[in-house]
This record gives C-alpha cells, sequence and structure tokens, in this order.
C-alpha cells in the first residue's frame, strides 16, 4: 500500500483471565434478556451431543446378540428387540430434544439481537455526552457496534465448547475405563495441531486488526464508484480510472497478504493432523489385541473402536471451538468494555425545577481544553446572562463559541472555574432535570428521514400529549408550514425517497424543520449555534424576528456568523481565542469601532458586492 500514513492499531492478545470475564459476562447477559432460550439451548445441546454414546451403545448389544445368534448360543432375534425399541425410544427423544434446541438457537437469535441494541442505547444514554465525545471511546463504540451481533454467535459457540467439553470428558472416562494408556497418547499426539491452530489463527487475526484503517482506506475507493452522490463528479472529472487503480491495488495486496497467512495455517493444520491419525491406529492396535486375548466381545470391539473414533474427533473438535471461541473473544472484547465502562464525569444530585421564565448563567473565570490537548479553547472567560437576556455570540472559528454552547449544555465540565445556573453548580445538577429546561440546535441538526414531518416536530417535546395547533404555530414560525403545505402528504410525508412514497428535502428546508422542532419544544433556556447557515436571507429575516419576540422571557443564546442576525440581541459577546473582546448592543459595539465594528462593515460590504 502507498499510504504509509494510515495509522493501524496496534494488536495486543487477549489474556486468560479476559476469556474468562468475557465468557461469563456474554453468558449473564444473555440469561438477563432471556433466561428459557438461553438455559433450553445450553440443556438441549448438552443432551444432543450424549445421544450418539448411547446409540452406539445400544447397537453394540445389539450386535452381540446377532453374532450369538451366528453362533448359536441359543440367542433368537426377539432378544433383539428391546434393544430396537430402546433406540426407536431414543431417537423419538432426540427428536423432541432437537425441536426444543433448534426453537431456542432461533429464538435466542431473534429475541436477543434486537434487544442488545436496546442495551447498547440506554448504555449510551447512562454514559453521557462527554464520555460518548472521547475518541478512545469513540473507536470502542464503532468497533462494538459492528460486532454488537457477533455476542450472540459468541454464546453459540462458547455453548458448543464447553458441550464438547462434557462430551470429551464422558468418552474419554469411557475408553480410559478399558485402554487407559491411550488417552495421554491421543492427547499428546493432538496438541501439536491445536497449538499451530491457536498460533496462525492468531496471526489472521493480528493481521486484520492491525490493519483495520488500510481496509477502511482501500474499501472506501469501491464506495466511491458505487455511491450516485460521487459518481457524477467522477464520471465527469474522468477519476474512475485513477480510483479503480487504488481499489485493484489494494485487493491484490491484501488477497495476497491473507493467501500467504492461510496457506501456511492449512499446511501446518494438515501435517499435524496426521499425527493425531497415528494416535487412532496405536489405539486400534490395543483393541484389536483385547480381541485375540478373548477379553471382549466383537461388540465391545465395535463399541470401543466408534468411542476411540468420536473420542479423537471430539477432541480435535474441542481444541478447534476452543480456538474458534478464544478468536470470537477478542471480537467481543469492546463491547464488553463498552458495557462496564462509567461515565466520566457522575450525575448531580440536585433536581432542578421545570422553570417558567429563562434561568440565569453565570461563568465563573471558566478554563476548559478538550481531551488530550494541551492548547486551553477557553482561558479564564467570565460571563453573566441574565433571565429573559436575549444573547449573541460572535467570533472567528476556532473562537471557543460552540465549546461555550457545550459546556453550558454540560457536555464537559470546565478544568477550572464553575458555571452556575440559577445560582446552582452545573456539575450538582441531575442532567435529566437540566435538559427538560433546555433546547439546543447545533450546526449538526438531526434529520430523522423515517420520520413523519409532523414526528419530526413533535419529538422536540415528545414526552407531552402531541398539540396539533402549537405543532402548525412552530412551523409557520420556523418559515416551514408553505413548503409542508406543498409536501404530497403534507403533515403526514416521510422525508426520504429510500421509503414508499417519502421525499427529500433541500438543506434549508430540513433547517427551517430543525427550528420549528425548537419552537415545539418552548423550553425556558433556548441555545442556537449557526441556526440559519442554509437558510435564505428573507426567512432568516422572519425567523430571527419570531425567535425574538416568540421566547420573551425565555432566556436565548444565539451563535452566527451573520451579524444581520444578531444585531437585535439585547447584548452582543465578542469571542477571541476564548476570551471575550468586546461586548454590548450592536449601537454600542459600532460607536466602539473596534472588532465587531469591522467585521460587520467587511461582512455588509460583501453582500452588497454579491447583490
Amino acid at each position: 500500500m502507498s499510504d504509509t500514513s494510515a495509522q493501524n492499531l496496534k494488536y495486543e492478545k487477549l489474556k486468560p483471565r479476559e476469556f474468562v470475564d468475557i465468557s461469563r459476562w456474554v453468558m449473564s447477559f444473555l440469561y438477563k434478556i432471556n433466561k428459557k432460550f438461553t438455559i433450553t439451548f445450553f440443556v438441549t445441546a448438552t443432551l444432543m451431543s450424549l445421544f450418539s454414546i448411547v446409540n452406539t451403545y445400544l447397537l453394540t448389544r445389539i450386535l452381540d446378540v446377532i453374532v450369538d445368534i451366528v453362533g448359536q448360543s441359543g440367542a433368537t432375534i426377539q432378544d433383539t428387540y428391546p434393544f430396537l425399541g430402546m433406540m426407536i425410544a431414543l431417537s423419538l427423544t432426540e427428536s423432541v430434544i432437537g425441536f426444543f434446541r433448534v426453537y431456542s438457537e432461533r429464538g435466542l437469535d431473534f429475541v436477543i439481537r434486537p434487544e442488545m441494541e436496546k442495551f447498547l442505547y440506554l448504555k449510551l444514554k447512562e454514559l453521557g455526552i462527554q464520555t460518548l465525545e472521547d475518541p478512545d471511546v469513540t473507536n470502542k463504540i464503532h468497533r462494538a457496534n459492528r460486532q454488537l451481533h457477533q455476542i450472540v454467535n459468541y454464546f453459540f459457540r462458547l455453548t458448543e465448547t464447553m458441550v464438547s467439553a462434557i462430551s470429551l470428558f464422558v468418552r474419554g472416562a469411557i475408553v480410559f475405563s478399558s485402554i487407559p494408556m491411550i488417552i495421554p497418547v491421543i492427547v499428546l499426539f493432538s496438541l501439536p495441531k491445536y497449538l499451530s491452530d491457536r498460533k496462525h489463527r492468531s496471526a489472521v487475526w493480528k493481521f486484520g486488526y492491525e490493519n483495520t484503517e488500510k481496509r477502511r482506506m482501500g474499501y472506501v475507493n469501491s464506495h466511491y464508484l458505487q455511491a450516485k452522490e460521487f459518481l457524477q463528479e467522477i464520471f465527469i472529472s474522468g477519476g474512475h480510472d485513477f480510483l479503480d487503480k487504488r481499489y485493484t491495488k489494494f485487493v491484490d495486496w491484501l488477497t495476497t497478504e491473507n493467501m500467504r497467512l492461510r496457506k501456511n495455517w492449512f499446511l501446518s493444520m494438515h501435517g499435524y493432523g496426521f499425527l493425531t491419525d497415528l494416535s487412532v491406529y496405536l489405539a486400534y492396535l490395543m483393541t484389536f489385541a483385547k480381541v485375540f486375548a478373548a477379553k471382549i466381545s466383537v461388540g465391545d470391539v465395535f463399541f470401543q473402536i466408534s468411542l476411540i473414533n468420536s473420542l479423537s474427533g471430539e477432541l480435535g473438535r474441542f481444541f478447534n471451538r476452543m480456538n474458534q471461541t478464544f478468536e470470537s473473544s477478542i471480537r467481543v472484547k469492546d463491547s464488553y468494555i463498552l458495557f462496564q465502562m462509567d461515565p466520566q464525569t457522575k450525575d448531580g444530585d440536585f433536581e432542578l425545577p421545570w422553570m417558567e421564565e429563562g434561568p440565569t448563567i453565570d461563568m465563573h473565570n471558566i478554563s476548559f481544553s478538550y481531551p488530550r490537548s494541551d492548547t486551553s479553547v477557553i482561558e479564564g472567560l467570565n460571563l453573566s446572562i441574565e433571565s429573559g437576556e436575549k444573547v449573541a455570540i460572535v467570533g472567528h472559528n476556532g473562537a471557543g463559541k460552540t465549546t461555550l454552547v457545550k459546556l453550558i449544555s454540560r457536555m464537559y465540565l470546565p478544568q477550572k472555574g464553575d458555571i452556575l445556573i440559577n445560582g446552582k453548580s452545573l456539575s450538582e445538577v441531575k442532567l435529566d432535570s437540566l435538559y427538560k429546561n433546555m433546547g439546543v440546535l447545533f450546526q449538526e441538526y438531526n434529520q430523522y428521514h423515517s420520520l413523519s414531518v409532523r414526528n419530526n416536530v413533535y419529538i422536540g417535546a415528545s414526552k407531552k400529549p402531541f398539540d396539533e395547533k402549537r405543532f402548525v404555530e412552530s412551523l409557520e414560525r420556523a418559515d416551514a408550514l408553505d413548503f409542508v403545505n406543498d409536501l404530497p402528504n403534507k403533515f403526514e410525508q416521510i422525508l426520504s425517497e429510500r421509503y414508499t412514497d417519502g421525499t427529500r428535502l433541500s438543506t434549508g428546508q430540513w433547517q427551517k424543520l430543525a427550528i420549528a422542532r425548537f419552537f415545539y419544544r418552548d423550553a425556558p433556556l433556548v441555545i442556537f449555534d449557526e441556526p440559519t447557515a442554509a437558510i435564505d436571507a428573507v426567512s432568516e429575516y422572519n425567523i430571527f424576528n419570531k425567535i425574538y419576540s416568540f421566547f420573551e422571557k425565555k432566556t436565548v443564546i444565539i451563535i452566527s456568523h451573520r451579524f444581520s442576525t444578531v444585531r437585535n440581541a439585547d447584548r452582543i459577546i465578542v469571542l477571541s481565542k476564548g476570551k471575550i473582546i468586546e461586548e454590548g448592543n450592536h449601537e454600542e459595539l459600532m460607536k466602539k469601532d473596534g472588532h465587531y465594528a469591522e467585521s460587520f462593515r467587511l461582512q455588509a460590504e460583501g453582500y452588497s458586492l454579491a447583490s
């Protein structure tokens, strides 16, 4: 690969203790979700593995009866009937138990997979936004989300391994009772194959894990060549061959490396497999010696040879399943770690009551830098916002505006200083009680494509009964009612062409719908972070006039690059490098003829030139 800048992940071997902890967690996790299916699957899988031993034993006894008949010892065909009857009864029992095994397996698959999705999003809610924005946690979530459904498969493999161990023990005990010396021989001759299999599995997994980013970068070229949103430019610019060559080069490299690893793996498996066969042949000799010494019957020979074969096969299956389960546990590890994780910041104890009016916000000497960064985004900032005040925050990119919103929303806690809401420290406030009193419209607002227009707005305050009048008024205030009425299904319109009768909205329309959602929410504390970036100037003017009038007695914080949208705010805060460099209303700041005034004039000139 030519892109040597891709950062690879460091592969770490799984410790036996981690394997035990992960296995215990998976079993308890599935047991909590559905006890009935979990227990039924384990019990029936165990019983099914032992039926073959009983069947072989019954067939052995029938064979002895037949030999006695041939030897004219007085036995008759009727003497086989009880054994045949037992075999029929056993077969019927096996069918019934087999049904419950398959039913419980499919039940686990159908019931637990959607439940695991629920467990995941509930866990993410518990962790909180500050924890989720940590890069390490983000990577774990990404890998855990991809491997989440492996948990059910891991349980199946773990069960098969445990059942195989039980079956192996029973078979080994029976063989040991007649040929004790053969047990250590079979085990010793099988160990090299097991160890080689484990070594090569680890090498294959290590290669895949450490080259995760290379694979992502390689396969994305194929995505570019298939996704319609990329094809238009690719066809016109002639970039198809360039991306095709990159993808082909990547696939050639990946195939070559994978085949090299697997060739060595398969060669060793076949080579060491011959040793296992030798141990079985040695067991045959010991059994035949007993026959010639007249110590066992023909039926016993058949029984012992069958058990020796099944013992050797079961030992191989056990080792193979053990390796597969151990390898699978590495895939499940990220899910395990995620579900054991605690929030980076504890929730507060103080229940913030519902506010009829907007709260006061006081920031005392706060400083903040993002995790793994030594650069302060906010430095020694002091700011007080009165109840019902409309405050606009402006500044260049990177000035700390959005970071300030995240601090007020308690997505992060400042490293220094404190933020108070109605005189109470945010660190002491229960998050749910804070969030029920606030609404935040971020730059990257949500677009619920599978929901109707009605539900896209209603989700802003969905804990209360739906209010049709308030819904329509919210659309109108967001300058969205006209375009919604033009949609084929109006309020019930699904907003994606990927669904039947769905339609696609423009970016500006989506933004208006997001603003309508926050009008509908009608929270005491409202924060808009670049709320009209994709909206035309006329709609922007209309919306902001309604924002200022509608949220009377509410505390409103508006972040915007457009100075025309903030000029009517009660107070304008100018940020630069995490510090307040100017503040006042529009007229006061223009008279100061400072940073704000200069930026306002430059932007106004740009608009006049554009028009």
